[in-house]
């Protein structure tokens, strides 16, 4: 079975230093800190305490990275919904939908308009 990898930018280069692709990088990062901190506090215990230290402080580290992963999407849908209502990434932007129904005069103004270009475009 093939793994499918994320489409990286428009011109199929990824710029040197960033990663491929790679969703998790915050739960990784604060695991492997957490295992650090554990193996550091339990080394105190001995070798033991180090490996001990160091799973413990892991998982603990992996849970608060999820936690955080799960919260930095939370806002990003948040402020997704806010865009649409403000009109930044739809529609006119601080425009309510009511203003931009056209008025029944305007459409009015507008066929006549039409109508008088179509006749001085006849003759």
């Amino acid at each position: 079975m093939k793994s499918e990898s994320k489409k990286p930018l428009a011109n199929d280069e990824v710029p040197a230093g960033v990663p491929h692709g790679h969703d998790h990088t915050l739960a990784e990062a604060t695991a492997l800190s957490g295992a650090v901190a554990g193996a550091v506090v339990g080394s105190v215990a001995g070798p033991i305490g180090a490996a001990v230290g160091g799973v413990v402080g892991g998982a603990l580290g992996a849970f608060g990275g999820a936690a955080m992963e799960i919260e930095e999407h939370r806002q990003e849908a948040h402020d997704h919904e806010l865009d649409e209502a403000i009109g930044v990434t739809r529609g006119s932007l601080g425009v309510p939908a009511e203003a931009k129904v056209p008025s029944r005069r305007i459409l009015d103004e507008a066929e006549e308009l039409d109508r008088e270009h179509a006749a001085k475009v006849e003759r």
